[in-house]
């Protein structure tokens, strides 16, 4: 018996030690994931408070501008468009934050007819393909119910299997594009875009009127690149304010790789060069950007390039404890307005851990 008793004890024990410890384990995971994510939230203020500073209304150069990056000294760290800049040390943790303009992408709700041919073409769509979404596109924003040549207004999106109206209005968020005529998941969301673009015949849509493009399910990976990294949004704004920056333009200073090879005339070899000059020096002028491209390639794209940044912002900000414990990735979307002293700021959309979640929150227009 008291064998038994000793070894009923022992099992007791160590089945207590072990939840001790698993718990123990979970409360530091969790402390951790805490501890991650206000010091991404730090990094996030930090990048915000530069960039209303005007921190990076400067062209860089590195041949003028010399870092130190052993030093602490706050002057010693450059915010800039699109670059690896290095970790920030807090405690046994760390942060590093990446800033991209939105103005390196495409605006759809100010897109123009030409700027989306650009686009669509240098993606790989074919003339019908282009001249449907095009078109459905520019329905989808516009305010009238006026059909254009190869649109679709509300009558069309009443005939589907789930009926919604044309919203008439800007795009609230970029997934709201999957509701617009010609547009799927696969072509949202791959990593192939030309591999998975689809015919877009009017016959096709009769035939399968009960499947609109908009709800097709993605059989493959759901990822945050297809064509939605090149675009962007903007609320909208006052007639005389939206005069003021050229939406139908890409900055070349912010643009990702796969913006500029969606260029017409652009290939992988000039792209590399490109990015290659950036992490050197900003373009000060959309006429250096000939010099790697050359004058052929330049002529056909020079009016769709620029330098100038917009008010929108993508920050994302990584953050990891010393030992890779508690890893968060966060991402914002901020309006920041520095012109006056008041220096409006306007948080647009806060994802954590894009990766992860990239595709999950599709935007259903029928519960909006």
């Amino acid at each position: 018996m008291a064998i038994w008793i000793i070894a009923f004890l022992a099992v007791i024990s160590a089945e207590f030690l072990l939840s001790v410890r698993n718990e123990t384990k979970t409360l530091m995971e969790m402390k951790s994931s805490v501890q991650t994510y206000y010091l991404a939230e730090m990094g996030f203020s930090k990048a915000v408070k530069a960039i209303a500073d005007g921190e990076l209304d400067n062209f860089y150069d590195s041949s003028i501008i010399k870092v130190d990056q052993n030093s602490d000294s706050p002057q010693a760290y450059v915010w800039r468009l699109n670059s690896e800049m290095p970790p920030v040390a807090v405690g046994d943790a760390f942060f590093k934050v990446t800033i991209e303009n939105e103005s390196g992408r495409l605006n759809i709700n100010e897109a123009g007819e030409k700027t989306l041919n650009i686009l669509l073409a240098g993606l790989g769509f074919n003339g019908s393909e282009i001249d449907i979404m095009r078109d459905s596109i520019i329905d989808w924003v516009d305010s009238d119910d006026f059909y254009r040549i190869n649109g679709a207004e509300s009558d069309y999106y009443k005939s589907l299997k789930k009926p919604y109206l044309c919203k008439n209005s800007y795009l609230s968020t970029k997934n709201e594009i999957l509701l617009v005529r010609g547009m799927n998941r696969e072509i949202y969301y791959s990593r192939n875009i030309q591999g998975c673009i689809s015919v877009l015949e009017d016959s096709l849509m009769i035939k399968k009127k009960t499947n609109s493009p908009s709800y097709m399910t993605l059989e493959a990976e759901e990822t945050s690149e297809g064509i939605q990294q090149f675009l962007t949004l903007s609320e909208r704004e006052k007639e005389k304010k939206r005069k003021e920056y050229d939406y139908n333009k890409i900055n070349i200073n912010a643009a990702p790789s796969a913006v500029l090879l969606a260029l017409p005339g652009m290939n992988e070899k000039i792209v590399s060069e490109v990015i290659e000059y950036r992490k050197k020096s900003d373009f000060k002028s959309s006429e250096e950007f000939a010099n790697i491209t050359g004058p052929e390639i330049f002529a056909g794209i020079k009016e769709y390039v620029h330098v100038l940044k917009n008010k929108f912002y993508d920050i994302t900000v990584d953050a990891w404890m010393a030992d890779g414990s508690g890893k968060q990735r966060i991402k914002w979307t901020v309006f920041i307005d520095s012109k006056d002293d008041s220096k409006k700021i306007k948080i647009l959309e806060k994802i954590i851990n894009p990766d992860i979640y990239a595709g999950l929150e599709y935007y259903d227009y029928n519960r909006r």
